[in-house]
Formats: structure tokens, sequence, C-alpha cells
């Protein structure tokens, strides 16, 4: 737990946002995306030892201080940094790689309620604000999901996922400047 939150922490120090110490702090004590990430990394340790209870208080505090609903059972690579966190949820068994970004009001999970197929989010993703991740799909490394996409198929590693219904760009040459 506290090798994934120094992770988190460096994250945070790391953030072009935060140079001076004081923002670095602020970032630390009242940014509502470290908070959740914070509170679900207690309450998933408590999961894994089979403390009864405390995951559950746990998550559900933190959907009352923060507004992120993060599942005590999804399991979570170090460096998750959700910007803007209002409105996020991540669902029970999705799976998310290292240092994965995650804007305000994205929904990663099931389909419906009666399956247990989640998505699997790769390492150094980038969800884009209201983008819905949904189903039994694997969403590569280094994939990008824009703004607002619904994304219920897999995504191919380094592909940027775009639009309603959703547009795969496989090249990333059409979204580089003066091109």
């Amino acid at each position: 737990m506290f090798e994934n939150l120094n992770r988190d922490i460096d994250r945070i120090r790391c953030d072009p946002t935060t140079p001076s110490i004081l923002l670095f702090l602020k970032g630390i004590l009242l940014d509502n995306g470290f908070l959740s990430v914070v509170m679900y990394r207690m309450a998933h340790c408590c999961f894994r030892k089979g403390i009864p209870f405390i995951p559950s208080i746990l998550q559900r505090l933190d959907i009352f201080l923060t507004s992120v609903d993060i599942s005590f059972k999804a399991e979570i690579g170090s460096g998750l940094r959700i910007a803007h966190g209002v409105g996020v949820v991540i669902g029970s068994n999705v799976k998310i790689g290292k240092n994965a970004i995650i804007l305000q009001g994205v929904t990663v999970g099931e389909k419906s309620f009666v399956t247990d197929q989640a998505p699997v989010i790769g390492d150094n993703v980038l969800i884009g604000a209201g983008a819905k991740v949904l189903g039994d799909i694997r969403v590569g490394d280094n994939a990008k999901i824009g703004v607002n996409a619904v994304v219920v198929q897999s995504i191919s590693a380094g592909s940027v996922v775009t639009c309603v219904p959703p547009v795969v760009h496989s090249d990333m040459s059409e979204f580089r400047e003066g091109e």
C-alpha cells in the first residue's frame, strides 16, 4: 500500500501545476482526486486482509468527501491521477495499470449488474472527461480515450479513441500540430 501511495505522491510532485512546495502541499491535502486514491488504497488494503465492514465504510466516506466512487475491490496500479475527480466511478472488478490519468465524470465498469466482466486498463492510459469504458474489454498501454467517448470494444496500445460512437485512430499523426 505504501509503495503505491509513494508513487501517487510522486505523480503530484512531478505535476507541472504544482511547482512550489505550497502548491504541492495543497495538492496532497486538498485535491479530491488524490484524497480519493488514498481512501481507496486504505479500503483495498483492508479488503485484501479480510477485515469486514471497514472497506465499505471507507468507500462511503470517500464518496461523501470527494464525490468519487472507487470500489475497494478494484485493482489499481501505482501513480493513478484523478484530475478534477467529481463524478468518477470505478467499478468492482476493474483493473487499472500504472500511471493512469482519469478526468472528471468518467465511468469505468461492467455493462450490467448480472456479469462480473469489467475493463482492464493498461499502463499510462489517459481517459478524458465524461468518457465511459464499459464491459469485458482491454485498453492497451499508452492509449488515449477522448472526451465523452463511449468505449465498449477493446483498444490496442497507443490508440486514440474519440467520438460517440467511438472512432479508433491507430495513427497519431493526424493529432500532431503543424501537420
